[in-house]
């Protein structure tokens, strides 16, 4: 039984429980990454990781085992979109005495390095576990209505990537937060010690508050109710400064429309992270192909342009113009698309 096979019978037998929703988010891209397997024998390791723990006992209601195939699945997934990008990737063997990057690409001296991380949801394995609960209760609610007879059963559960109490500040104030602290938390310096070593960021599990390219901008226009700005979380993640205001999304006229002020430094305008050149996320917009976004401090990338004419080449390959900078460089370009 090959990957897509064996995800999607466990996909359909869990739904008689609990829908995984996390995991029937990624169905497509497990298909993706098996056909690029086809001749790449790193993708070919990836799946054997993701069949091995597939075959775990009760994987699907598992909320650590999710979250650890979600980790072989970001990685899988950067190589397969590399190479649908002509970016051929190799693998970095692991050293017991230092810290290595995931990849490097270009040889004999590789033209960059990349460290992918796929961000889990607040409380990790026990968060999952908590969305796979309501998943059941919803179902033990539909099967409850058909047996009282109703000719249309309804179950309401929802996913809550951001926790219970992730809203209590206002939503982007939230998203922003979150995201930053998860992303400390994912950083070992010594990673970083190579050359045109970037970071990159899988949100399969723990979306933006929107994933169109408009997050790449300080703020951006929007109408929804009335015309207002609106924080863009991914710029802010990568270049916020404490006491930047954050511009939300009201519920309804005649609320609020500032959340407050950043308490928190971005990753890419902090100098403790100095070392990062820049930032790759990973989104997947409902309805859309995944995306490929990038973020660069404005002064880093004018010397790339005029030293390495080759990492700028393979950077426009990854994200084509779906990238900015802390000056807002490329704003003009993002539109929303």
């Amino acid at each position: 039984m090959s990957l897509f096979e064996l995800y999607c019978k466990l996909l359909s037998n869990a739904r008689v429980v609990a829908m995984n929703s996390y995991l029937q988010l990624l169905a497509p891209y497990i298909q993706e990454i098996e056909r690029a397997s086809a001749n790449d024998a790193l993708l070919v390791l990836y799946c054997k990781q993701m069949q091995e723990l597939l075959k775990r006992k009760n994987f699907m209601t598992k909320g650590e085992l999710v979250s650890k195939f979600a980790q072989v699945f970001g990685e899988a997934h950067f190589v397969a979109m590399c190479k649908e990008r002509a970016v051929e990737l190799e693998r970095i063997k692991e050293q017991k005495r230092s810290k290595t990057p995931d990849f490097a690409c270009g040889s004999p001296t590789p033209t960059a390095h990349f460290e992918v991380k796929t961000l889990s949801i607040v409380g990790g394995g026990r968060g999952i576990d908590a969305d796979l609960l309501r998943s059941l209760d919803a179902q033990i609610e539909i099967e409850q209505q058909v047996d009282k007879g109703f000719q249309i059963a309804i179950g309401l559960s929802e996913m809550q990537p951001y926790g219970e109490r992730g809203y209590k500040d206002g939503l982007i104030t939230a998203v922003l937060s979150t995201l930053i602290e998860k992303v400390r938390q994912n950083i070992k310096p010594e990673q970083y010690s190579g050359k045109n070593t970037f970071l990159v960021l899988n949100l399969c599990l723990i979306p933006p508050y929107i994933t169109d390219n408009r997050t790449l901008r300080p703020a951006y226009c929007d109408d929804f109710l009335f015309p207002k700005p609106i924080t863009g979380e991914l710029w802010m993640l990568a270049f916020s400064q404490p006491g930047m205001l954050i511009h939300g999304q009201p519920a309804f006229e005649g609320m609020p429309c500032l959340e407050g002020f950043t308490e928190k430094c971005g990753i890419l305008a902090d100098k403790e992270y100095s070392s990062i050149a820049g930032m790759l996320v990973v989104v997947y917009p409902l309805g859309s192909s995944p995306r490929i976004y990038g973020l660069y401090r404005g002064s880093d990338y004018s010397r790339w342009n005029d030293q390495d004419e080759n990492l700028v080449l393979l950077l426009q390959r990854l994200t084509g113009e779906q990238w900015n900078d802390d000056r807002d460089t490329n704003g003009w370009q993002l539109a929303g698309d």
